[in-house]
């Protein structure tokens, strides 16, 4: 172990936006994005949502140009890959919109140990995470290490309560 005297440094902001299904999520992180890296800083969007970001495309008051790439299966394997070819890239921000889906989408984290399980002679859930686990690992690391400023979308889902009105019964 070492000790040395600390000093200012420039640092990249990561930072998750959360919140229902249409509530802002993208447009938000477009424009933090923007205001981070000033405007002629380039963004990618690594877009979950079939296409949905690039409905703002060249609006200037949003995030002016930005690119694109369409995610179009949610392994956490394949979201490192994207991270990765964004860095190689020299992006200066990365919105994941959205990272939900490498939890819940198709091929993402709880279908792979459904995938699992069903190959498993056992059939135990507990028992599949052993080869998820590491996929999302290495996905965590690889948002927690990414050399650009990282804003990722999350879904939080919305709990209804249906109560009877006394008035119409």
């Amino acid at each position: 172990m070492k000790a040395k005297r600390a000093s200012r440094t420039q640092q990249h902001i990561h930072l998750a936006i959360v919140g229902p299904a249409n509530s802002g999520k993208t447009f938000t992180g477009l424009r933090i994005a923007r205001g981070l890296v000033g405007p002629a800083g380039r963004i990618l969007v690594i877009d979950t949502e079939k296409g949905s970001a690039s409905l703002y495309a060249d609006e200037p008051d949003v995030a002016g140009t930005f690119d694109v790439m369409e995610l179009e299966t949610f392994s956490p394997a394949y979201y490192v890959e994207a991270l990765e070819l964004a860095a190689s890239m020299g992006y200066d921000a990365v919105l994941v919109d959205g990272l939900s889906h490498a939890w819940a989408g198709p091929g993402g984290a709880l279908e792979m140990v459904d995938v699992a399980t069903a190959k498993d002679k056992s059939r135990n859930s507990w028992a599949a995470w052993r080869h998820v686990t590491p996929e999302h690992n290495r996905l965590i690391n690889a948002l927690g290490m990414a050399p650009y400023h990282l804003i990722a979308t999350m879904r939080s889902k919305v709990e209804w309560i249906v109560e009877k009105d006394e008035k119409t019964g």
